[in-house]
């Protein structure tokens, strides 16, 4: 009897230890980071410092499927953009991402994320320090003008109205830095970049070349999309600006099936 309860007292100890390594390791492998505990998708903006020109505005949307869409503008040559997109790799700690597909001759473009914020790094993955560390920050942006069916109501102050059996004019912008719709005759398709301060472009604009009775519609919306420089959102209402001029296009979001 000795024995055998020495025998279950041993193999309780060894149960007891064996729990308790297994609900260390457990613990360990809930630790929060960035990764897991962070809502990084979405979009990004910022102006980051340049050794040779004012500064360079960054536009950076990054998806949960782990890509990106890049657009980087220089101040000085505000009309010409630089497009990328490809996908990300996190590194070890889940803290950090570095965008792949990049021209070699740029470096590595290194990214810490943050509430809210993603910070540039240097090409070692550390911190930029001096007195210009606070603006290698990239700061995200209000998402809800994203993935939404945009339909158009209303074009330089006029109402839009679909003819029966005419297309819906509309359009969707998507998290991988694209933007689809319909001018009312003709599909198109183009990039866009989101900014600080409800600032947004579009780039790179091609549609279909069908011919429909009614163009007009077709034309104004394809010059708003020229020469809009901001937007304002309200719920499910959308406006397209210049400057501070009135409304160049209204838009209602609509439910799609």
């Amino acid at each position: 009897m000795k024995k055998l309860f020495l025998f279950m007292s041993i193999l309780a100890l060894l149960v007891g230890c064996k729990s308790t390594s297994n609900e260390k390791e457990s613990v360990v492998k809930t630790v929060d980071n960035p990764r897991t505990s962070l809502d990084w998708s979405g979009a990004y903006a910022g102006t980051l410092p340049c050794a040779d020109c004012a500064g360079i505005d960054f536009s950076l949307i990054l998806s949960s499927d782990n890509t990106y869409a890049l657009s980087r503008t220089y101040l000085k040559n505000p009309e010409q953009s630089i497009k990328s997109e490809g996908s990300f790799e996190w590194d070890n700690s889940d803290s950090k991402i570095t965008l792949k597909g990049m021209d070699e001759k740029e470096g590595s473009f290194i990214f810490k994320i943050g509430e809210n914020k993603l910070v540039y790094l240097d090409q070692q993955g550390k911190e930029i320090t001096g007195e210009l560390a606070d603006r290698y920050i990239l700061t995200k942006l209000d998402d809800a003008i994203l993935n939404k069916y945009w339909k158009l109501v209303e074009l330089m102050g006029n109402p839009v109205n679909t003819p029966e059996g005419a297309k819906e004019p509309f359009m969707t912008l998507k998290t991988d830095g694209r933007v689809h719709g319909n001018f009312g005759c003709n599909t198109f398709n183009g990039s866009y970049a989101l900014r600080i301060g409800n600032r947004i472009s579009f780039s790179q604009m091609a549609s279909t070349m069908m011919m429909c009775l009614n163009m007009e519609t077709e034309s104004k919306f394809s010059e708003v999309l020229s020469i809009a420089d901001n937007y304002s959102i309200d719920g499910d209402n959308l406006t397209l600006n210049r400057a501070r001029m009135a409304p160049l296009a209204r838009f209602v979001a609509v439910e799609q099936e």
